[in-house]
């Protein structure tokens, strides 16, 4: 049962060969600031022109930052101890602003996956008023940042409008990385690769699912930081990059499902209770083999890496 399922549920497409790469021909100072601004400055262009294309400016301007907190992170060791925690929460709420929009746009897109699939036994007419109601809710979310200067970020977040967010992304610039050195980046990778090992352990031990989305962060990280240094250490290989990118896509695909089962129990009015049992036992057996294919190839990954 579970792999019937499973074959209903579609693999997400890599991405264009990555440009996040220190180069090996310029200093690592140099070479890092550099790479850390080309996401830095797409996403503040693609936020100045929102109204042009506002599904790709949230998803791209969202990947952007999320490369640039992992970035983040191989400076730990040598920024001002007070910078970086700040920082980090700075660029967290940026993403947080535009992850409602985001996160309804992929809702939309697990339950079209679902349907395409024939994986579910709800009956055609729920699940056409559940996709109605996910793409209202988009659409509206996506408006509602139509004007930059109006807050919509949670009262206590430090960055709650698209304007905020830009501005962010232009401080990345200013970022404290004088004399930073290959040798410094290398230590803060092995710190962040036991940081993976650990949560993949508890994921192996049977964590729950904020167990599976800590190893989520921790793989998408490692990740970013492989792609980063892949041409400035002689021990990554562009297959750990691509192998790393692929546990992100399988953990990614069980926290949309995930998402999407959250996002059904709160529609009574909408997924009757025998509706959602019938989602959350076709979402738990893909789930399940998500989360084992995951973790055997995360845990080949991280033993290639030692």
């Amino acid at each position: 049962m579970l792999q019937t399922v499973f074959k209903w549920l579609p693999l997400r497409r890599h991405d264009e060969p990555s440009s996040f790469r220190i180069p090996a021909d310029v200093d690592f100072e140099t070479g890092f600031r550099r790479t850390v601004m080309e996401p830095a400055t797409e996403a503040a262009q693609l936020l100045e022109k929102y109204e042009l294309d506002r599904g790709r400016a949230i998803h791209q301007s969202r990947k952007d930052l999320k490369k640039l907190r992992a970035a983040l992170r191989l400076i730990r060791d040598h920024a001002d101890a007070e910078f970086i925690p700040a920082e980090s929460v700075r660029l967290r709420d940026a993403g947080r602003l535009l992850a409602t929009a985001r996160d309804a746009d992929v809702k939309m897109q697990t339950l079209a996956s679902l349907r395409q699939r024939r994986a579910l036994t709800i009956d055609e007419p729920v699940l056409e008023e559940w996709a109605a109601a996910l793409e209202r809710e988009r659409d509206e979310l996506l408006h509602r940042l139509d004007d930059p200067h109006v807050p919509v970020g949670s009262g206590g977040a430090m960055v709650r409008s698209i304007d905020a967010v830009i501005e962010e992304c232009k401080f990345v610039g200013e970022w404290p990385v004088d004399g930073l050195t290959l040798r410094s980046a290398r230590l803060a990778l092995v710190r962040e690769r036991a940081r993976g090992i650990a949560a993949m352990g508890r994921v192996i031990e049977g964590g729950d699912e904020e167990a599976v989305h800590d190893l989520r962060k921790r793989i998408k990280d490692l990740w970013h930081h492989l792609d980063l240094l892949c041409d400035v250490l002689p021990e990554i290989h562009p297959s750990h990059v691509e192998r790393a990118h692929a546990v992100s896509d399988l953990l990614g695909d069980h926290n949309d499902l995930a998402v999407l089962v959250e996002d059904a129990r709160s529609r009574p009015e909408i997924v009757s209770p025998a509706d959602l049992a019938d989602l959350e036992q076709v979402v738990h057996g893909i789930e399940h083999d998500l989360r084992t294919r995951a973790v055997a190839q995360a845990r080949a990954l991280y033993k290639s890496l030692i």
